[in-house]
């Protein structure tokens, strides 16, 4: 069984040696819980392994990517970066690859057609940024839930290892926690006025985990997981 180190410090420990390989899982957390980091951690990984990844956003021009990540030393022009802009007003997608500039119809197939012409020999790795952005484009809840269905079965087809991060709010449920291979949140816990960071694997099939909420750090190499340290001291 092939597995594939996220590049996060601590994690691949409680991961015992990280993610089962070609598998989708999904990320999920708050605003500001580190999402986003955690992602482009995860390909920036594949860079340092001398291999490459695609970062598909919703959400933020690449340009802005590339601020947002230099303060960690990343090189975003290093990997594959798709801008899938939505256009509300006309349901179109404005889609932005290295090599082209298209606007298509707004559904998961020409969204994914766009991302599997830049699939190439090195890249392994997948990030959809985010799955949220993407399900608050349909009006209808049947309509989200087929179109996650679909981008759900085409990830898996890809054989690549995907992250799908998606927006978390308390008691919620959703289809793509119950479809991916597993499930990882990040939490900012707040405990006696002091806030903390926390990261919990909740599932992870095929594959033993630590189950305890540990603590994390975001630091300016990017997020670090303390994998022997208990989130409350007892």
């Amino acid at each position: 069984m092939q597995k594939v180190k996220t590049g996060i410090s601590g994690l691949d420990k409680m991961l015992n040696g990280g993610l089962i390989a070609g598998r989708p899982y999904l990320v999920s957390g708050a605003p500001g819980a580190g999402k986003s980091i955690f992602g482009m951690q995860f390909i920036m990984q594949a860079i340092q392994e001398g291999k490459n990844g695609i970062y598909v956003t919703l959400e933020e021009r690449k340009k802005g990517l590339k601020q947002n990540f230099q303060v960690f030393g990343w090189d975003v022009d290093k990997i594959h970066v798709v801008e899938a802009t939505p256009e509300l007003g006309n349901q179109m997608w404005e889609i932005k690859t290295e090599d082209s500039f298209i606007n298509m119809a707004l559904n998961i197939n020409n969204l994914t057609d766009a991302i599997r012409k830049i699939l190439k020999g090195d890249a392994e790795r997948i990030v959809l940024d985010s799955v949220t952005t993407l399900k608050m484009l349909y009006s209808s809840e049947i309509d989200a839930r087929r179109e996650v269905l679909s981008l759900m079965n085409f990830l898996t087809d890809t054989n690549c290892t995907s992250l799908l991060l998606a927006e978390t709010f308390d008691d919620e449920r959703n289809m793509e926690s119950f479809l991916a291979d597993g499930s990882i949140e990040l939490r900012i816990i707040e405990e006696k006025g002091i806030k903390k960071r926390a990261i919990e694997i909740k599932k992870m099939r095929g594959t033993d985990f630590d189950e305890q909420w540990r603590p994390m750090k975001i630091t300016q190499n990017g997020i670090v997981v303390y994998a022997d340290e208990a989130l409350f001291k007892q």
